[in-house]
């Protein structure tokens, strides 16, 4: 398969999860695109019945549930598509550093009124660097992490 064809979704998020924990290698637009929309079909389809039922509470723990369990391999799947795109997977860093410090800013309640911006900023970052994930095309060829993913 050559790097323009995109693999079948179903392929993407099972290749995804068999290589959780793998920081080496490169990864496609393509497996981070379908492994967000595949996890994200899972998630409603576990939390929807429950919320249709009645059931907020357990709808919404069994959906925070899942997504625990599927954002473990998130992580390593942005280092691969960062070295996909030629840079360093410690961006990767960045990003849930800052969600973590967006999030604990917020709860701490450090950040009350005036101040309320600095999360909002951080959180517009973390955001544009994961558009930066999905719109970047990789390199093509072999770059210095490994061939071209496909």
């Amino acid at each position: 398969m050559s790097y323009a064809e995109s693999p079948a979704p179903h392929w993407s998020v099972l290749h995804t999860l068999r290589r959780s924990f793998k920081l080496t290698g490169r990864s496609n637009r393509s497996e981070l695109i379908y492994y967000w929309l595949g996890t994200s079909l899972v998630i409603s389809l576990l939390t929807l019945p429950f919320l249709i039922a009645g059931a907020a509470r357990a709808g919404l723990l069994a959906g925070g549930l899942t997504y625990a369990a599927l954002l473990i391999p998130l992580p390593a799947l942005l280092v691969r598509r960062f070295h996909d795109i030629g840079l360093f997977g410690y961006w990767v860093l960045a990003i849930f550093g800052g969600a973590v410090l967006s999030k604990g800013m917020r709860s701490a309640g450090w950040l009350q009124g005036d101040w309320s911006w600095v999360a909002t900023m951080v959180n517009l970052g973390v955001f544009l660097l994961i558009a930066a994930c999905l719109a970047w095309p990789g390199q093509q060829g072999e770059n210095c992490y490994d061939v071209e993913p496909g």
